[in-house]
């Protein structure tokens, strides 16, 4: 089902040279309906860059090992750790992991990135996002980390992002990690290392 979205109305006063406003109009960019699609086209393409610049941070974080991996995936099984995440947060892992760095890494494992996110999906609690205010201007995606946090009402946001990492923490919730959290689930492990 289709629903109409709220419209604003606003109107532009563009300053054009006159040989790129001739062709525009030609080619029915200057009507209502063209320029929405144009604006719709922009917002979509900064988003997609968006996405790229976070993954791209992500890559440059030294992977956990296959030991902090497991050790957390038997501690979301095993009810010690509960996690939480949204349908968006989703669907943008699973765009973040269908990129060609991790495709190839996803193939050495045997796994693809749908059957990733499905299987992190069993494990936490798909929640519906809490209503937040911009905090990251940087990168406005990042916010909806928080927004799933305040609406769990997460006792730890766990991350590799910068951009969350460098707040430490957010109403009163800490920011850490994956490492970090490792050493407060298991912490008689972390003293024996």
């Amino acid at each position: 089902m289709l629903t109409e979205e709220n419209r604003i109305e606003l109107e532009l006063k563009l300053r054009l040279p006159d040989s790129l406003a001739r062709e525009a109009e030609a080619s029915g960019l200057l009507t209502p309906q063209g320029l929405e699609a144009l604006l719709r086209e922009e917002v979509q393409r900064r988003r997609v860059t968006r996405l790229f610049e976070a993954a791209d941070r992500l890559a440059a974080l030294p992977p956990l090992t296959e030991t902090e991996v497991e050790a957390e995936i038997q501690a979301a099984r095993a009810g010690t750790l509960q996690m939480y995440t949204t349908a968006a947060l989703l669907a943008e892992l699973e765009e973040v992991l269908q990129r060609p760095k991790f495709v190839q890494r996803l193939a050495l494992a045997g796994v693809t990135s749908h059957t990733l996110v499905l299987g992190y999906a069993a494990l936490a609690r798909v929640i519906e996002p809490a209503e937040i205010a911009p905090v990251i201007i940087a990168d406005p995606d990042d916010d909806a980390v928080l927004a799933c946090a305040v609406a769990a009402r997460a006792e730890m946001i766990v991350s590799g992002d910068s951009h969350l990492l460098d707040l430490q923490d957010y109403e009163g919730i800490p920011i850490v990690t994956a490492a970090q959290l490792l050493t407060r689930i298991t912490p008689e492990q972390s003293a024996d290392t």
